[in-house]
C-alpha cells in the first residue's frame, strides 16, 4: 500500500494493459475489488455504484461511476492516450470514493447494466431518480408504449374538391413504385392550407377512374413538392409519363399528444452544446455524398433522442426522428444543409475523435467546393461557417 499524498485518500498502483480488438488498441487500467478494499479502507457492497474521482498520476483525470464485482475498468480517453505507455505501472490517486443512493428502480437497473457505457448508464439512472419508486400502473405502462398513430388527434378540413393533373413517375429500385408530385404552392393556392414544416397531415382523395387513396405527410422539409405513391391494387390502371386527374377532398393536421417526434414538452434542462458533441462524437454521423447530406445520432433510448432534438429545435435548429424497425434503433436527421452547418459551429471546440474530425472537415470541403448556381441554403451555411467559394 502507497503512502496517500495530501488531497488524496489513496494511491492505488496499476498497470496499463492493452484492450480493443481488430488493430485497435488502447490502453486500460484494472483496479480490483481487494486493492480497493485495502488502500480505500471501505468494504464494497455486491452490486452497488461507486462514484470515484481522481486522476492518473502524470497522465489525466478521471471522474467515473462504476459497479465493482471483482474489479472496475477504466479506459483512458483518446485525447491522453499517448500520454500512457503500455506496461508501464501508474498510480492511481483517489481524492474520491463514495457509494450512490438508488432507489429500489434504479438500483434493480444498475445490478443488470454491467458493461454499459457510462453515459448511457447515467442518463438511465437520471431518468429512473424521476419516478415514484412504487410500481407504475400498468394501465399507464402499456399507455407509454403505443404507437404514435394512438396518441394522434387530428384536425380535419373535409369537402375540399381541389382538383390537379399531375404526371405519372416511377421511382426504380429493388421495389420499383409509381408517384406523382403535386407541388407545394399548387396546394395552397388550391387547397388554401399550407403544409408546415415537421407537422403531420393525412390527405385524402381520389384519381379519377382509378380509385381513391390516402396518404400521411410526415415533416416535409420547407420548399418540398409533396410525393404521393400509388397504393399497389391502383397501379395497372395507370401509365407512367401519362397524366391523370387527382381530386384531394380531405386533409387532417395530426397534432401530437404525447409528442412522440417533436419533442417540444421533453425535459431539457442541463443539455448544452458541450453534450450534444459528445453524443454526435461518440453515436453520431455527419455525412456528406454526392447527393445527400446530413448530420444524424443513433441510439436505442427513445428519450434520449427526444431531448437532442427538444434541445436542437429550442436553438433553431429543424430535425427528424426516425426509427428502424429492424434494429429499434431511433435516429435523429439534420438534413437542412444551414443548420447542419449551425449544429456544427457549436459543437467542433468540443469533437474529441479523429473520425469526427475528418467528417467535419470533408463537409466544410464539400461546402467550399465551386458552384456555378449557389442556392440560399449553400449561401447561409458558408457564411455560419465563414466558409469562402474555393
Amino acid at each position: 500500500m502507497t503512502s496517500p499524498e495530501p488531497n488524496f485518500i489513496a494511491i492505488i498502483p496499476a498497470r496499463a494493459t492493452r484492450n480493443g480488438k481488430g488493430g485497435q488498441y488502447y490502453p486500460v487500467f484494472n483496479v480490483f475489488k481487494t486493492a480497493i478494499q485495502e488502500d480505500v479502507g471501505v468494504k464494497l457492497s455486491e452490486g452497488a455504484l461507486y462514484h470515484i474521482v481522481g486522476d492518473v498520476e502524470g497522465a489525466f483525470d478521471f471522474d467515473i461511476h462504476r459497479i465493482v464485482k471483482t474489479h472496475f475498468r477504466m479506459v483512458t480517453p483518446l485525447e491522453h492516450r499517448d500520454k500512457v505507455v503500455l506496461g508501464e505501472v501508474y498510480n492511481l490517486r483517489i481524492r474520491l470514493f463514495e457509494q450512490v443512493r438508488l432507489n429500489t428502480k434504479q438500483l434493480e437497473f444498475a445490478r443488470s447494466a454491467v458493461g454499459l457505457q457510462y453515459r448511457s448508464l447515467m442518463y438511465r439512472l437520471s431518468h429512473f431518480a424521476k419516478q415514484d419508486q412504487t410500481e407504475i400502473d400498468a394501465a399507464n405502462d402499456v399507455e407509454t408504449h403505443q404507437t404514435p398513430e394512438k396518441h394522434l388527434r387530428a384536425e380535419r378540413v373535409i369537402h375540399l374538391a381541389a382538383a390537379f393533373s399531375p404526371t405519372i413517375r416511377l421511382q426504380s429500385g429493388r421495389d420499383c413504385r409509381l408517384y406523382f408530385r403535386v407541388k407545394r404552392s399548387s396546394f395552397r393556392q388550391r387547397t388554401g392550407l399550407d403544409i408546415k414544416e415537421g407537422e403531420f397531415y393525412r390527405v385524402g382523395g381520389r384519381i379519377e377512374g382509378v380509385g381513391s387513396f390516402q396518404k400521411t405527410l410526415r415533416s416535409l422539409a420547407a420548399r418540398q413538392d409533396i410525393p404521393f405513391y400509388i397504393p399497389k391494387h391502383l397501379r395497372r390502371h395507370l401509365e407512367v409519363g401519362k397524366s391523370c386527374t387527382v381530386v384531394i377532398d380531405r386533409i387532417e393536421r395530426l397534432l401530437k399528444s404525447d409528442d412522440w417526434l417533436s419533442g417540444s414538452q421533453m425535459e431539457i434542462e442541463g443539455w448544452t452544446w458541450k453534450e450534444i458533441a459528445s453524443w454526435v462524437d461518440t453515436e453520431g454521423t455527419i455525412h456528406t455524398g454526392r447527393f445527400a447530406r446530413y448530420l444524424s445520432v443513433a441510439q436505442k433510448e427513445k428519450p434520449v433522442i427526444q431531448e437532442i432534438r427538444a434541445f436542437l429545435k429550442r436553438e433553431g435548429v429543424v430535425s427528424s426522428l426516425r426509427l428502424d424497425k429492424h434494429t429499434g434503433v431511433y435516429y435523429v436527421m439534420v438534413s437542412r444543409v444551414e443548420h447542419i452547418a449551425t449544429v456544427i459551429r457549436n459543437i467542433e471546440p468540443f469533437i474529441r475523435t479523429e473520425n469526427k474530425k475528418r467528417e467535419v472537415s470533408a463537409f466544410k470541403e464539400e461546402l467550399a467546393m465551386h458552384r456555378d448556381r449557389l442556392r440560399t441554403s449553400v449561401i447561409q451555411a458558408r457564411n455560419i461557417l465563414g466558409i469562402k467559394q474555393a
